[in-house]
Formats: C-alpha cells, structure tokens, sequence
C-alpha cells in the first residue's frame, strides 16, 4: 500500500549512504497522480493516470509489462491476499482485483470512483468513496459487505490510515477528521481540524500529524481528536504530507520550504530552501531526509 504501511508514517530506521546516484529510469507511458508506487519482492508497481498497472524490475529498471485495469488511477493500489487491488478516480470500473499469480482480473466493481488509497481489514477492503461513503468489499470475490454514511455528501483528497487494528482516521477536504471503528461501523470521535486537508497525515503510536492548505501543522492525540501542539507557518501556505519519525516532524510546503519540526515540541529545528514547490510527501531516515519538487 502507499508508504508500505497503512500509517502512512514515510520513516525508515535505515541509513542511507551518499550521495546517491541514478540507478535507472522508466516510462510509464503517462502522467502520475498522488499514488506511489509499490515494491513486491523484487518488482515495482506503478499506477498512472491512463489506468495502466505497470511492473517494473527493481534492480535493473526493466519493464516486464503492463495492463490498463481502469481508466484513471489516483490512490495507490493495495497488495492483498495474492491480489493487486485496484481503484479508478473515473471511468467504468472503479476498483479491480487484479491476480498477480495468474495475471488475470478476478473481479470488478461498477459504483461511484474512489480517489484515495485503499486499506486492508482481515479479508476485506475498505475505501471512501468520491462522494464520502465508506466501503467495504470482500477482498475474495469482490461482494459488497457494508457501507457507512458519514452524515452529508464530502470529498475526500486525504488517504485513510489506520490508527488501530480495527480503527482508522479520515480526514474530508473542508477539515472535519473521523475516527472511525470498523468492526462496528461506527465513528469514535469527530473533530474540525480549523483548514481544509487535502494532504494525507502520518500516524505513529498514539499520535498523528494533519497539515492544512492554511499553513498549520498540528501533533493530533489519536485516542481524543484533541491537539497536543499546533503550529503555522503562513495562513497562505498550502503544506504537503508530513513524515513522522520518533524525534522529529519533515514537511514540504507551497513556499519551496522543507521544514523540521520538534516532534515534542512543536518548534521548528531547521528548513532548507528549495527553488520550486514541495508537496510531495518527504522520505525520513536515520541519516536524511529526501524529498521532491515540482
């Protein structure tokens, strides 16, 4: 799934020797959204806007072939159960499962798009719908098990993450965020967050950080909704995805920025100037920080 894992927390306890140089380069035949690509085991998967599924060597940059599975891909894919899950931000079929064993379609679906990231849970998978409806589907046979209103009509940008086991957090494009219980169906806590959120937040542990399209950037308490600590840089600033490490906060923003924060705190540690803008989520590790512009 993005990031590798359903927190979405873009830290890795590695070091990484520099510099770096470029191993190689792909065509992926189009554009990209939000979505990232996935590794499995020595390939790398890649969404593009044209709906195509492409497969990648990931020690030699070799293509290994593609397949158009639906017309637009937005939220990164879902590897589950033997299946790459699919879902299409337009067209037709709005999510897949795709069998990477017999490269076959298992199954479709045919409803409203979803934009985001999907999550797993047990043997289902669970997306939030362009509309703002949550969904779930049996991950075997595609059936629909149950959906959820969350009380009006809302768009989504932000991925969901997992919080818990059976818990994730939502977060609609106006600023409301949901906790909500998947077992039961049921929302835990609902909280403004004071901006719109177009940007996925990361969760670690307890806690997770949310960023606005207001410049605030705010170190949440998962179990209550409530903030720990809220910062801003500029009510004009549209500020990226965070990474979440043990210590600290990284973060791009519309100014061409790359900041640091005290994760304990709140303060910030130190920023770096780029020449264009920086919305892309950063990479954290042990012994840099790597991000990317515009």
């Amino acid at each position: 799934t993005e990031d590798g894992q359903e927190t979405r927390a873009r830290y890795r306890e590695v070091s990484t020797g520099l510099p770096m140089q470029l191993a190689w380069e792909y065509g992926a035949n189009a554009g990209f959204g939000p979505a990232s690509p996935l590794i499995l085991q020595d390939r790398v998967l890649i969404g593009n806007r044209k709906g195509e599924l492409h497969s990648v060597e990931l020690e030699t940059g070799r293509g290994r072939g593609f397949k158009q599975l639906v017309d637009v891909i937005e939220g990164s894919p879902l590897i589950h159960e033997g299946l790459a899950l699919v879902p299409a931000a337009w067209g037709r079929d709005v999510l897949v499962a795709f069998d990477l064993s017999q490269g076959a379609t298992r199954w479709k679906k045919r409803q409203i798009p979803f934009s985001t990231s999907l999550i797993a849970h047990g043997s289902e998978v669970v997306a939030v719908d362009v509309e703002g409806t949550l969904r779930a589907f049996e991950v075997e046979d595609g059936e629909e098990l149950w959906t959820m209103s969350l009380g009006r009509t809302m768009a989504f940008k932000a991925s969901p993450v997992r919080l818990s086991e059976a818990d994730i957090l939502l977060v609609e494009s106006s600023g409301t965020a949901f906790r909500v219980n998947l077992d039961e169906q049921t929302v835990v806590w609902q909280r403004d967050m004071g901006a719109p959120v177009y940007s996925t937040p990361a969760v670690d542990g307890n806690q997770f950080v949310v960023t606005t399209t207001r410049g605030d950037v705010a170190l949440v308490d998962a179990s209550t909704g409530q903030d720990v600590w809220r910062n801003n840089i500029g009510e004009h600033m549209r500020v990226g995805s965070p990474a979440l490490g043990p210590d600290w906060i990284v973060f791009g923003a519309t100014d061409g920025q790359v900041r640091s924060f005290s994760r304990t705190h709140g303060h910030e540690n130190w920023s770096i100037q780029f020449d264009d803008v920086v919305t892309a989520p950063p990479l954290l590790t042990e012994s840099a920080v790597f991000v990317g512009t515009l």
